[in-house]
């Protein structure tokens, strides 16, 4: 059973990071970075043996497009197109004996310019991206990966008119959601689980989320948010391996948090890379 290994980092566009990610993505098929404008992509392609998933159109990427770098063994990733803001770039995954599945990468506009009702608006938008690709291609056999600014709880994440995202696999796989006469089709939010610092089985302390902002001047702040987050349609639910799904603090001798166990934004990013595989 063939078993593709993925990576999202948003790394804070941190320059000359070529050698960081080569050592971490020794082991990884599809990679997906934001905020790597710095990087050199054909540097990249040389260290790590990972091919740029790019169009032939410089106008299909911009600042704010998250990059796809794909191994490409056993399967193909290739560019179909990007949103008109350049924050979310479609990519079609084909597996041998599988049909095509479309891998979206998304780099949604901060909280610190977007936040309440702007989010959920912009969300609206974003969702609308989605649908009016999923019509293009003639399936919804989606998946959405990247820095979605908001935590799986708010509500441009859970209302139908924005990504409509719900914590259960089982909802999920229902039919679409019925609001006021509209039908909208729900995405599986795995990530959920990663809110709060404790494994319930086991107790053991886990990584409470994957950005960490302090804030005085913000009541409602929680400081740890689930912003890298993985969305599935019903159809593929299956392909994730849930198991697999991690916020990784250390790869390959690099220690991507600091003392205080918080995102090392000093010497890698504010964001924790988040890793996981998917099955076919």
């Amino acid at each position: 059973m063939p078993i593709l290994n993925c990576l999202f980092w948003n790394i804070n566009e941190r320059p000359t990071f070529e050698s960081v990610i080569r050592d971490i993505s020794t082991d990884v098929d599809i990679l997906l970075l934001a905020e790597a404008t710095g990087i050199d992509d054909a540097m990249l392609e040389r260290l790590t043996g990972l091919r740029r998933v790019c169009s032939v159109f410089p106008g299909d990427h911009g600042h704010y497009t998250p990059k796809f770098f794909s191994r490409e063994a056993g399967f193909t990733l290739s560019h179909v197109s990007v949103s008109p803001t350049g924050r979310l770039v479609h990519a079609v995954l084909h597996v041998p004996g599988f049909e095509e599945i479309m891998v979206s990468g998304l780099h949604f506009p901060s909280k610190l310019y977007y936040q309440g009702a702007t989010q959920s608006d912009l969300a609206n938008i974003y969702a609308n991206y989605l649908t009016e690709m999923e019509v293009q291609r003639g399936h919804k056999r989606t998946i959405v990966i990247g820095d979605f600014n908001m935590n799986p709880f708010e509500h441009g994440m859970i209302s139908p008119h924005g990504f409509n995202a719900t914590l259960s696999r089982v909802i999920a796989q229902r039919s679409a959601r019925t609001f006021h006469y509209n039908k909208y089709d729900y995405f599986y939010n795995p990530m959920w689980s990663f809110l709060g610092d404790h494994e319930m089985a086991s107790g053991q302390l886990k990584q409470p989320g994957s950005f960490y902002y302090h804030t005085t001047t913000d009541s409602e702040a929680i400081y740890w948010n689930v912003f890298d987050i993985v969305l599935l349609r019903a159809a593929v639910i299956d392909h994730l391996v849930m198991g697999s799904i991690r916020y990784l603090t250390a790869k390959n001798g690099h220690t991507f948090v600091n003392a205080g166990g918080e995102p090392d934004d000093v010497g890698y990013s504010d964001h924790l890379p988040l890793s996981f595989h998917l099955k076919f």
